[in-house]
Formats: structure tokens, C-alpha cells, sequence
């Protein structure tokens, strides 16, 4: 199987095939020969985030202290669907002198402002410690040492020593608990016999791509989608496998119609929708004149409508607007993008709260 193949299913396969992950989308899969070279086992206090959104700032690793930590992104469904099962956690197993959990927001183009307004108006806001990789050394320093490039993604670190990496719905108490005590981890389990069948699909999806066989993928990837009880986020990795091929082999008309598939086959997805302007808005490979920007903008549109609809108080679409206003800066629409900043900032919640303090 080619590295570069390979590389396009790692957001279906995950770590050791477990659920799903969403691949970093301004870095492709790129076909390399070389060795790759030994993993790193620790990681350097240097790849700690710039910026701190809310919580007990790590600054530098403190002795015998272990640090769950856990990377997402404000475009990676999965992510955000992991933040229930990492509150649970965090309320077994609060912050301490010994423990503490932290989120990375990595791979991301936003502010720390827009983080903190994106995180308030979840339904289920973190309740743990959040840093915010703006400076990039996270990712540089980290992730790509060690070859991520696929989040969700966790590691369970002591004294800068990797002792645990995957996917973060595999933790547990139980299994944190063992490496706080120095006890060895359990090696991840394989899954169920539908998640193997799966993963087989989706190579062999990926695989009729690489080897140009467009017709023979696009067919597999149909038949792929009819499958009862796929879920949103398995179909929405099965519709990233041709976006990916397609980008490296440069078949830019294809990349838009591969692309344009993520909205009619999941309308109703406000995360597959971000995730599908995202990619199109700072996929940078791909030509202006090729990209849907129109759709893009459509997309986050009724992302923000759908999120609104289900917010638990006032929905506020900074990030959104500010994703708009790249879109139209791309089309030549400076005027419209300079509107769509401008409520961009409007929506911030700090400049609502001065506004009706003036009314």
C-alpha cells in the first residue's frame, strides 16, 4: 500500500483502527520514500501552547505530575464529540498535584477570543484545562515528530515520558489510573468485526483512488454510503478518502465534486458542513478558481442556522463570520469580506455585552 494512500484513510482509521479521526486538511498525505525516522519518547515543556483559554496553565512539566492530553479543533467533528467522554473523565478525576487533563486546539486558524466564544457556546463546554497551539510549536515540536496528523488524537505524559498515546475514547479511569501507578497499559483491543470490515472498505476505497481507477473508487465509495448504521462521522471520513487522492494527484475539477458530496450526503451535520467549507476555504493546493467558495459560504450558513437551533443560550457565530470573510477575501469580494469581519466581530460576546449596555 503506498505511504501517500495510506496517509488519506489515517483520519478513518485512527489509532489502531479505533473511532473516528479527522485529518489535519492544509497538509494532505504526501507520498514519501524515505525511512521514517524512530518516534520520539518525550516531549519537550518547548511544545507547550502560547496561549491558555481557561484553566490552570501548564507551563513547564512538574515532577512526578502525568498530564492526559488530548489535541482537537474547533473544524474535527469527532473531536468535538469526544468532549463529553473527557468531561466524565475530568469529574472522575479532577485536577491535582499528581494529574491534570489538557486540551490542544492544534491544526486551527482561529483566535484565542474565537476559541473562547466557539467553547462557550457548546452544549457541552469543556470543564477541564484548554490551550491553544497558536504559535504552531505544538504541532511542530509534537505532533509531527511522532507522525499525527489525524485528531482526535491523546497522550498520557510524566516527567516529558510518553507513556500512553491513541485515540482518546479508549481512556478510562482504569487505564489512567494503572500508568499514574506505574502499572503497564493494556494494549488497545481490535474492535468489532464491523469496524474491521470497515476499515477494509475504506482501503480498499482509498487504494481504487491512488491507483487512478477513479470510477472503480467512486463506485466502492457508493456503495460504502448505503450501508445501514454508518454513522455521520464514518461516512463523513469515507467522503474525505477521494478529497485527498484526488489533491495529490492534482485533479483539481474532481477535488470540487469529491468535496461538494459532503453537503448532500450529510445536510443536516453542522460539523460536516464546517469541515467541508474548512477544507475548501484553507486547502491552499487547490486553485481559487477551483474552489466552491459560494458552497463553502452556503455551508457555514446553515451550519450556523442548525447550531443556533440547538444551542443551549444565545449561539454566537464569530468564527463563522470570520471563516465568511476568508471566503469572500478569496473570491475577490474584499467588501463583502470586510462585512463579514465586521460581524464577525459583532458577534463576539464581549461586544454584544457593551452594546446592550449602551441601549
Amino acid at each position: 500500500m503506498r505511504l501517500s494512500m495510506y496517509l488519506s484513510v489515517v483520519c478513518t482509521l485512527g489509532m489502531a483502527a479505533l473511532p473516528a479521526m479527522a485529518e489535519n486538511p492544509a497538509e494532505p498525505g504526501k507520498d514519501k520514500t524515505e525511512t521514517p525516522a524512530a518516534q520520539p519518547t518525550t516531549l519537550s515543556p518547548d511544545g507547550l501552547p502560547a496561549e491558555w483559554l481557561q484553566g490552570t496553565p501548564v507551563k513547564n512539566w512538574e515532577p512526578g505530575k502525568t498530564y492526559l492530553l488530548e489535541f482537537w479543533a474547533t473544524w474535527c467533528g469527532p473531536c468535538l464529540a469526544q468532549i463529553p467522554h473527557l468531561n466524565e473523565l475530568h469529574q472522575e478525576m479532577p485536577d491535582s498535584d499528581t494529574f491534570q487533563i489538557v486540551g490542544i486546539n492544534v491544526f486551527d486558524k482561529s483566535t484565542p477570543k474565537v476559541l473562547k466564544n466557539f467553547l462557550a457556546n457548546r452544549k457541552s463546554s469543556p470543564t477541564y484545562t484548554i490551550g491553544a497551539d497558536t504559535k504552531g510549536q505544538s504541532a511542530a515540536l509534537w505532533l509531527k515528530p511522532l507522525g499525527v496528523s489525524g485528531i482526535p488524537f491523546s497522550m498520557i505524559v510524566k516527567d516529558g515520558k510518553i507513556l500512553w498515546k491513541g485515540h482518546p475514547n479508549q481512556l478510562n479511569k482504569e487505564l489512567i489510573q494503572n500508568i499514574i501507578d506505574g502499572k503497564p497499559a493494556p494494549r488497545p483491543r481490535d474492535t468489532s468485526e464491523e469496524q474491521r470490515a470497515f476499515r477494509a472498505t475504506a482501503q480498499s476505497i482509498a487504494q481504487a483512488y491512488a491507483d487512478g481507477d477513479y470510477q472503480s473508487g467512486e463506485q466502492k465509495l457508493n456503495e460504502a454510503l448505503k450501508q445501514k448504521d454508518l454513522s455521520d462521522d464514518n461516512k463523513l471520513m469515507l467522503l474525505r478518502i477521494p478529497f485527498t487522492q484526488l489533491l495529490q494527484a492534482g485533479q483539481y475539477d474532481m477535488v470540487r465534486t469529491a468535496l461538494d458530496r459532503i453537503p448532500q450526503e450529510l445536510p443536516e451535520n453542522p460539523y460536516a458542513l464546517m469541515n467541508y467549507a474548512h477544507m475548501i476555504i484553507t486547502t491552499y493546493e487547490i486553485p481559487t478558481d477551483k474552489k466552491n467558495l459560494k458552497g463553502a459560504e452556503e455551508a457555514i450558513l446553515k451550519a450556523t442556522a442548525l447550531q443556533k437551533a440547538s444551542a443551549k443560550k444565545n449561539y454566537s457565530a464569530s468564527l463563522e463570520w470570520s471563516r465568511i470573510a476568508e471566503a469572500r477575501l478569496l473570491s475577490g469580494d474584499r467588501k463583502g469580506a470586510i462585512e463579514a469581519q465586521e460581524e464577525a466581530v459583532r458577534q463576539l460576546p464581549l461586544y454584544q455585552h457593551r452594546n446592550n449596555l449602551t441601549k
